[in-house]
């Protein structure tokens, strides 16, 4: 972030900046990054239960979706307000 400014960007209006699972390093920032957060817990139990199963010779699924929530900080900007988004009916 410090160095984004150091070349003249701003954060977030001319560049945003996203972290991952939360970030630590937010206590000592002047703004606190936006994060994804992964249910981490959940993908490990997951990641065992599908080791096990292969290792008894079951077939598991190829693609697995988890969760994501999105803790919003101050290095990104509310796309919802900036762009409008087309659907197709």
């Amino acid at each position: 972030m410090m160095e984004c400014e150091a070349r003249g960007l701003r954060v977030p209006q001319d560049i945003g900046i996203v972290g991952h699972n939360g970030l630590n390093i937010n206590r000592v920032l002047p703004k606190r990054i936006t994060t994804s957060i992964t249910p981490r817990t959940l993908m490990g139990a997951t990641g065992a239960r599908l080791l096990v199963a292969r290792i008894k010779g079951a077939k598991t699924e190829r693609k697995i979706s988890m969760p994501v929530e999105v803790s919003p900080g101050g290095t990104t900007r509310d796309m919802r307000q900036t762009h409008r988004v087309q659907t197709s009916t």
